[in-house]
This record gives structure tokens, C-alpha cells and sequence, in this order.
């Protein structure tokens, strides 16, 4: 078995990090965080919000598409579970959005170089299992 020696060689890792990246810029900016994971439970959709009484959780398809629209569909999530439109939403998006091209050129390299392993990267989806889900699945589309 080949193991990855890129991020753009491994799609689910790609998404554990753009998610890390997009939950950690959550925090620091002091709203609601998402949990992610993929792919939706809903077959047939790219992407959808799911609400527990923990929080919400964003679903995104990653296979098959590309990686830009799996990151736009992050970014949209986590707008779209903190309410946030109009000013609120673009200043968002435009923070997320920064965070995430400067975090992935950073871990790409350390990835390349061996200074980060699948097993750090893939952390974050087992958090993601935890929640008991109350509501089915919402599809969204990108405002």
C-alpha cells in the first residue's frame, strides 16, 4: 500500500485539516464551532448541517470534487451554523478563509517533510462520531 506523501495525494486528510484549521479560527474569533465530518448521511448531496443539542456538524462530500468547493463548503458551514449574514458573514469568510490558505501551504510543507503524520492529522474525526444527532439533514447552499 502507497502511503501519501502530500496532502493533495490524500483527500480525507486534506479535509482534517482545512476542518482544524476552520474550527481552531472559530475559537479565536470567540463564535460557535462546528464539528465536521464527511461524507454527508444523506447520499446524493455534496454538503449539509446537521443539529444536535452539542452543536451542529457540517457534512461535506469529498469525493469526486474539488478541493476549493470542499473548503468553500467549510467555510459556508461554519457561517451558516453561527447565523451570521450580511457584514458579520463576509468578515468571516474573509478570516476563514485567510487561515486556511496560510495553515494548509504550512502543513503541506511539514507533511512533504515528514514533520506531521497521518496519525496527527486524523484526530479531529473522532470527535466528530460523538454527537447524538436530533435533526435530519440540511442542505445548504453557499450565499
Amino acid at each position: 500500500m502507497k502511503s501519501a506523501t502530500s496532502l493533495s495525494e490524500a483527500p480525507s486528510m486534506r479535509f482534517a485539516v482545512a476542518a482544524r484549521v476552520i474550527v481552531e479560527a472559530c475559537r479565536a474569533e470567540g463564535i460557535g464551532v462546528p464539528a465536521f465530518r464527511t461524507p454527508p448521511k444523506t447520499q446524493g448531496i455534496d454538503r449539509a448541517i446537521r443539529r444536535s443539542e452539542l452543536g451542529s456538524i457540517v457534512s461535506v462530500r469529498i469525493i469526486g470534487r474539488p478541493f476549493l468547493a470542499v473548503i468553500a463548503d467549510l467555510v459556508e458551514g461554519a457561517v451558516i451554523c453561527n447565523q451570521f449574514v450580511g457584514r458579520q458573514a463576509s468578515s468571516l469568510r474573509n478570516v476563514l478563509w485567510s487561515q486556511i490558505v496560510e495553515n494548509l501551504q504550512v502543513v503541506e510543507t511539514l507533511f512533504s517533510e515528514g514533520v506531521v503524520c497521518n496519525k496527527e492529522l486524523a484526530t479531529s474525526h473522532k470527535q466528530l462520531k460523538s454527537a447524538e444527532v436530533i435533526d435530519e439533514d440540511k442542505q445548504f447552499i453557499a450565499a
